[in-house]
């Protein structure tokens, strides 16, 4: 069955309605040269057509059409050439044009069943008429007669013809123009398509780390499907070398980390859970290298399972991270290990202290720790506080890094003690003062 918006349904259409004023026409001229009975066959006809006309628009019943064009065209020939003079006159002209016209009307699978069985009866009614002529009534009576019919009758074919030209030259038109803005519009998706893909491209490349999809089948062969070009400068291999080996990456894993990955990476693949894991590399060039891993898998119909990643080379926090702990123990080192005492004091309050520190004041580290700032400023002496503050505040607003100010503190056993606080100031981006770190020395006498 056809669309009624494609070209095959327009011709059939046009080429219905046609074949219905064509056959009103032939009528007309089969009354004027008194082939009556031929006449009522192509009324008949003509009636046929313009119902077939009708419910094609309502419904396109393509197939019912098809069938019914074919056994009208056999039973018309057959009644044309008996009743039109057989081969004699405008008759093998006729059934010619028809033949040409219905060509169009047919689907093409039913093509071939149409021409054989047209060229099966033409060949039999030749013969027949060869054989056996006054089977075929003379219908021309006068030369008059011979003269209108055929008149008549190229007139109507040469009108068919002409007619069936401009339906097909009308739909091809209409339908290149179709094409030629289907065109435009596949091409501007084209181009739209073109732009996504350089902007995900731009977008992929400009990421701070390597974006991949790789699958993993039931067998545990691995395979990418993408990688960005970010893997050379992480892991010094290029990406035609990471879809040629799907394991590749995996092989520069640390002995140390090979096991906590392999036990995290099939979790996700039986849970389908979220992949979360740091591991460590030894690159080709033999660089040791930080690598975070974020992958989300989607479990496949067979089986498999694809991850859509991303991995990031955190080698520099990494070590950043491990400084910052050797800094603090080297830190905690020094302060355990100093008469001086030692206090961090930030926002919330002391964050820390060191056992000299706590000697030196006689209070325990959840006294101290517990304390707020107004119980802080309450164990300097009254007479030292405002000037301890001032220095403090002034220093800060000059954004000085470290300030040595001398005042008395009260001990737990109830005297007052001189004591030298070394202050050293942190800011942060905005020049707040958000940490201190502070030597105190006790100075009294």
């Amino acid at each position: 069955m056809q669309k009624k918006d494609s070209l095959e349904f327009k011709i059939l259409l046009k080429v219905t309605i046609n074949i219905g004023i064509m056959s009103v026409l032939a009528t007309i001229a089969n009354l004027i040269t008194g082939l009556y009975f031929l006449s009522i066959i192509t009324s008949s006809a003509s009636i046929l057509y313009f119902v077939i006309y009708y419910l094609l628009k309502s419904k396109p019943f393509i197939t019912i059409h098809n069938t019914f064009v074919i056994i009208t065209f056999y039973i018309y020939c057959i009644l044309l050439w008996f009743f039109n003079g057989g081969t004699f006159g405008i008759t093998l002209l006729l059934l010619f044009i028809l033949y040409f016209i219905c060509s169009f009307i047919i689907q093409l699978k039913n093509q071939t069943v149409f021409f054989i069985g047209s060229l099966a009866i033409i060949l039999t009614l030749i013969i027949t008429e060869f054989y056996f002529p006054k089977l075929i009534p003379q219908v021309y009576i006068e030369r008059f007669d011979r003269y209108l019919d055929i008149s008549i009758g190229s007139l109507i074919s040469l009108l068919m013809v002409k007619l069936l030209v401009n339906i097909i030259k009308s739909n091809y038109n209409d339908e290149r123009r179709l094409v030629q803005k289907r065109n435009e519009e596949l091409e501007t998706s084209r181009s739209d398509l073109r732009e996504s893909k350089d902007f995900f491209n731009k977008l992929v490349e400009n990421l701070p780390g390597v974006s991949y999809q790789f699958c993993m089948q039931l067998n545990g062969e691995i395979k990418f499907n993408f990688i960005s070009g970010a893997v050379e400068s992480i892991y010094r291999v290029s990406a035609e070398q990471v879809y040629a080996d799907g394991h590749i990456l995996f092989k520069m894993i640390t002995d140390d980390t090979i096991l906590q990955f392999n036990n995290e990476l099939n979790n996700s693949f039986r849970n389908i859970s979220y992949f979360n894991n740091e591991h460590k590399i030894i690159t080709p060039n033999g660089n040791k290298k930080h690598i975070l891993t974020l992958a989300k898998p989607e479990k496949q119909e067979d089986g498999s399972v694809i991850w859509y990643g991303y991995n990031k080379d955190i080698t520099d926090r990494k070590i950043e991270a491990e400084n910052v702990i050797a800094s603090e123990n080297k830190f905690r080192f020094i302060s355990e290990n100093t008469s001086d005492g030692i206090i961090v004091l930030e926002k919330t309050g002391i964050t820390y202290t060191s056992d000299s520190y706590l000697k030196m004041v006689g209070y325990t580290k959840e006294k101290i720790f517990a304390r707020t700032e107004e119980q802080i400023l309450s164990f300097i002496h009254p007479n030292d506080c405002d000037g301890l503050l001032n220095a403090v505040e002034l220093a800060n607003q000059e954004k000085l890094p470290n300030l040595t100010y001398s005042y008395r503190y009260l001990h737990k056993d109830g005297h007052y003690f001189w004591r030298e606080d070394t202050f050293s100031f942190f800011y942060n981006e905005l020049g707040e003062n958000y940490k201190d770190i502070i030597v105190v020395r006790n100075i009294d006498g």
